[in-house]
C-alpha cells in the first residue's frame, strides 16, 4: 500500500501523521467456484474443493474471510463446518482454495447442497458463495 505523510502546522508547533493505505482499490474483483462432488462414498470423507479467484493479480495482498454455510446439507452430519479468518492471496498470484471434508454414508437421501462463502474481502467481491452439490449418482449423508 501507498504510504501519504503530511505536516500540519498550528499555534503549539506542528505534527506528522502517516496513513498506510492497505485496501485493495479498483483492483481485481474476487469470485469463489461452485464444487460438484463426484462420489462422496459410504464412509470417511472425501474434500469439498472451493477455489477463491481474483479477475488479475493484485499488487497488494488480498485478505479475506470464508465460511461454510447449512443448506440441504447441514454440519455437522454431512460435512465439517469450517470459518478461515485473515487469510490471504498474495501479491502478484490469483487463487487459493478452501477444502471442506464432506462425510461419507450409506443413506438413500435427495441430492444436498452446502455452500463457502466469502463474508469479508479488502477486494471487490464478483461472486460470494461457492455451492456444493454432488453429482446425479452421489448422495449426501
Amino acid at each position: 500500500g501507498g504510504h501519504t505523510r503530511r505536516r500540519v502546522a498550528h499555534a503549539g508547533g506542528s505534527a506528522t501523521g502517516s496513513i498506510t493505505n492497505d485496501d485493495v482499490e479498483s483492483g481485481p474483483t474476487l469470485s469463489i467456484t461452485n464444487q460438484v462432488i463426484s462420489y462422496e462414498g459410504n464412509s470417511g470423507t472425501t474434500q469439498a474443493v472451493f477455489t477463491l479467484q481474483l479477475s488479475a493479480p493484485a499488487s497488494t495482498d488480498v485478505t479475506y474471510d470464508i465460511a461454510t454455510i447449512n443448506n440441504t446439507a447441514t454440519a455437522p452430519s454431512d460435512f465439517v463446518a469450517k470459518s478461515l479468518v485473515g487469510q490471504a492471496i498474495p501479491a502478484g498470484q490469483t487463487s487459493k482454495t478452501f477444502s471442506v471434508p464432506v462425510r461419507g454414508n450409506n443413506i438413500a437421501e435427495v441430492n444436498e447442497t452446502f455452500q463457502a462463502q466469502i463474508v469479508y474481502s479488502n477486494a471487490a467481491i464478483a461472486d460470494t458463495t461457492g455451492i456444493a452439490s454432488p453429482t446425479s449418482r452421489s448422495r449426501w449423508g
